[in-house]
């Protein structure tokens, strides 16, 4: 079985393992549930186009899609990993409080985006739509101030769940693998915004002699496919946590998944070890 086989079918034993406890408790934790088929189904989606563009060779524009599958999953494990007591307020939080706070900035987007477009724009009907009527925005003003909608927004950032995240997780996990994320994240985020970063990561590797851009992106391939393993070990583990079910079986998968994810691909210590003697060389002339 060749690599993606292999991570595809573990990351496929963890889905079948959620959906499972999905439907057992759909009844006695409904909010739970609701919310995690949600970004389960997004997860899955948002891996299966990371496949299917490595395979293609697509490395980068997988890459691209590595920041939603990641937001995905650290949100639903905040939510997971959070204490049960605060659970359910969470979740009515996410997507009533910060629904309505979202669809403030999107009103006030859209209409500057509106004085700009011409009369016969048809996207302007799109922008129409988006825009609150006055007292919706005034209801929604006078509801939360602008230091909580703030504070609230800030809750709910990527960087406070990870550092949440990592704190509450420690019982479970050797390493801070919520943390792990910022990298992958980080450079999918230039490769949006395609900022010098983002343009000049492409740029530099394409400039590598063969040998070594081949290392590169056999090793930028195991990245990616190992994103897409932790994502899916993490929201099964915390969805079992959270439901205190099939805990056993989890810790069964974990252990397949401490077993890939342990194995150094070959290509990975030649990159390493080309880089360490590049680096040598340079001390010493240095």
């Amino acid at each position: 079985m060749d690599l993606l086989d292999r991570y595809v079918a573990l990351a496929s034993e963890f889905g079948s393992l959620m959906t499972d406890l999905l439907i057992e408790h759909h009844e006695n934790e409904p909010e739970l549930v609701s919310m995690h088929w949600k970004h389960f189904d997004f997860a899955v989606h948002r891996s299966n186009a990371i496949y299917t563009l490595l395979e293609s060779g697509c490395y980068w524009d997988a890459e691209i899609i590595a920041r939603p599958l990641i937001e995905c999953t650290v949100r639903m494990c905040f939510v997971c990993y959070s204490p049960s007591d605060t659970r359910k307020e969470l979740i009515r939080e996410y997507f009533e409080d910060l629904y309505q706070i979202n669809r403030l900035e999107q009103s006030e987007k859209a209409k500057k985006s509106r004085t700009i477009a011409p009369a016969e724009d048809r996207g302007k009907i799109l922008l129409d739509g988006m825009v609150l009527s006055d007292g919706e925005e005034e209801k929604i003003r006078k509801r939360w101030t602008k230091k909580e909608r703030r504070a609230l927004k800030q809750r709910w950032s990527f960087s406070e769940m990870i550092r949440v995240l990592d704190a509450r997780a420690k019982p479970y996990f050797d390493q801070d693998l919520f943390s792990a994320f910022a990298h992958s994240y980080g450079i999918s985020s230039h490769l949006i915004h395609a900022d010098e970063s983002g343009i000049g990561v492409i740029l530099d590797r394409e400039q590598r002699e063969e040998r070594e851009k081949q290392l590169m992106n056999q090793a930028h391939i195991h990245n990616l496919l190992d994103l897409t393993l932790v994502s899916a070990m993490l929201m099964a583990m915390g969805l079992s946590i959270a439901l205190n079910s099939r805990v056993k079986e989890i810790h069964a998968l974990v252990e397949k998944f401490n077993s890939i994810h342990a194995h150094k691909e070959p290509v990975v210590d030649e990159l390493v070890d080309k880089w360490k003697d590049m680096y040598k060389q340079l001390h010493s002339q240095s």
